[in-house]
């Protein structure tokens, strides 16, 4: 898996993205110890399964780490071709490679919306009307986007479940 995904951080995340769930010992703490960045801990933290955490909610979590998001894309993607090598249905785990895309794009909107919040508030501080009203309504359009989006990828979701 950590042959899918490019850079020295994502691939230390592939190889690690199940030591603390599975490692008896390993713990996000050990990692740093051991010399892990916090960034490449973090993005760990995202890919571990919490008790009573559904898979689909995992996914969820994941989509919002960056690195994690590119790790849990490329374990989806292995996971599916061995299921299908096996002649299994690999359903699961395409809807959940939808939901980790619906997901992350709106972490990614969503960041970039508060991004614009503060450009706005410090626009409007110096009485520049006309350029917040603008970014405002390309914020609107963006959301609406969005939403759509994500209704989109709901009936996917549905369609695929059923």
């Amino acid at each position: 898996m950590a042959e899918a995904v490019d850079g020295d951080k994502a691939k230390s995340v592939a190889f690690l993205h199940d030591v603390v769930e599975k490692a008896p010992g390993w713990t996000s703490e050990r990692l740093l110890d051991s010399g892990f960045s916090p960034e490449v801990v973090a993005a760990v933290e995202s890919l571990t399964h919490r008790t009573g955490e559904t898979k689909d909610a995992l996914t969820i979590r994941a989509a919002s780490n960056a690195l994690a998001a590119v790790v849990k894309r490329a374990d989806l993607l292995d996971n599916l071709s061995q299921v299908e090598r096996q002649g299994k249905d690999g359903t699961q785990y395409r809807r959940r490679l939808v939901l980790l895309d619906a997901a992350a794009a709106y972490d990614g909107h969503r960041a970039e919306s508060e991004s614009a919040d503060r450009k706005i508030a410090a626009s409007s501080a110096r009485g520049e009307a006309g350029e917040i009203r603008r970014e405002a309504a390309d914020r609107v359009a963006k959301r609406l986007a969005l939403l759509l989006g994500m209704a989109a990828a709901a009936l996917i979701y549905l369609v695929l479940r059923f």
